[in-house]
């Protein structure tokens, strides 16, 4: 049961960090849109992400069911669920999967800085979007109103 449970552990490890490292890829191409304000290719990226939030949600409840396993009502970064885990695969695999865990939070939070930069550059976008178009219709309507006066002679 270690090594099976050390196996079933490290492959949840390993598999988020996959996500989080293709999520990270994301993220920088999601910037790069925002940066120049490509809105479908921005879309596009949302969609890819949502895809990879979705596989995220499903390793969550693989890690429930490893908790209750345990007899562990918290999550993986819990001490409750760290403690059983050392007790059951020993300390050296508790290292390697404690580590790995420790990366999977270093990398979510350095994403949810980078995601919440990236919205206030957006928001700064549809600000400044905003604006232009606000500044296109008074051109507009100033173009057609000369356009009028020259059309009735002035």
């Amino acid at each position: 049961m270690h090594t099976e449970l050390f196996e079933m552990v490290n492959s949840l490890v390993n598999e988020e960090l996959d996500l989080y490292k293709s999520l990270e890829q994301l993220v920088d191409i999601e910037e790069q849109r925002v940066v120049e304000s490509d809105t479908d290719g921005l879309l596009d990226v949302l969609r890819l992400k949502q895809g990879i939030i979705s596989r995220q949600e499903t390793l969550l409840e693989s890690w429930g069911e490893i908790s209750q396993s345990l007899g562990i009502p918290m999550g993986k970064e819990s001490s409750p669920f760290l403690k059983a885990l050392s007790e059951r695969i020993g300390e050296a695999g508790y290292k390697h999967i404690a580590d790995g865990i420790e990366d999977i939070l270093r990398m979510g939070q350095r994403l949810l800085s980078r995601e919440e930069t990236i919205r206030g550059m957006l928001e700064a976008n549809i600000v400044e979007m905003r604006k232009k178009l606000v500044r296109l219709g008074r051109n507009r309507t100033a173009v057609k109103g000369y356009s009028q006066g020259i059309a009735s002679g002035m």
